[in-house]
């Protein structure tokens, strides 16, 4: 999703992204009303990154504790979505 993001921000500011890894500031960088309905889901999966890419960090950054396999199954049809909106955007604009 980062990834993502950076990418969507170099190509609608034509200048380059923020050093961060935070979903969270980069989305804040993207015209509201681009992202709509899934600027809130977006934000959520600011709550997988630590314990997924760092197991060894603080457990579980979800009020229940670390992700479940229903959470991950969430957090990537979120992403999915999302790619696919940010490559359309990409190609039309």
């Amino acid at each position: 999703m980062e990834k993502a993001l950076k990418a969507l921000i170099s190509h609608s500011r034509a200048s380059a992204p923020p050093k961060t890894h935070d979903i969270t500031d980069l989305v804040n960088f993207l015209p509201a009303d681009w992202l709509g309905d899934m600027k809130h889901d977006l934000l959520k999966l600011d709550d997988f990154y630590i314990p997924t890419r760092y197991p060894d960090a603080l457990p579980g950054m979800l009020p229940e504790g670390l992700p479940i396999r229903s959470d991950a199954e969430e957090a990537v049809r979120l992403a999915r979505t999302f790619l696919e909106r940010v490559e359309q955007h990409i190609q039309t604009n």
